[in-house]
């Protein structure tokens, strides 16, 4: 992901990636649960950020994030570092 593409992501996108890097794998109902969002809502957001390169889902079905993702959300950081 570009440096000019992270304001492409959604709040709920990014809350997502975070949940991932902090909790690690996350089955899709687990993120539901935690980000009290219906299933099918999260299965779309996912399918995003697997278009990205920013989560992968492993054999057991669960969601992680990728370099990318971990760099996206590094982006956003320094984005809103230089913001505050």
């Amino acid at each position: 992901m570009k440096v000019g593409e992270v304001d492409r992501l959604s709040v709920r996108e990014v809350r997502t990636l975070v949940l991932l890097r902090e909790q690690g794998p996350l089955a899709l109902s687990e993120l539901a649960y935690t980000l009290n969002i219906a299933p099918s809502t999260v299965h779309g957001m996912m399918l995003k950020l697997q278009a990205l390169g920013l989560v992968i889902r492993n054999e057991a079905k669960q969601y992680i994030i990728t370099n990318a993702g971990e760099q996206a959300l590094a982006k956003i950081q320094a984005i809103l570092s230089v913001e505050a």
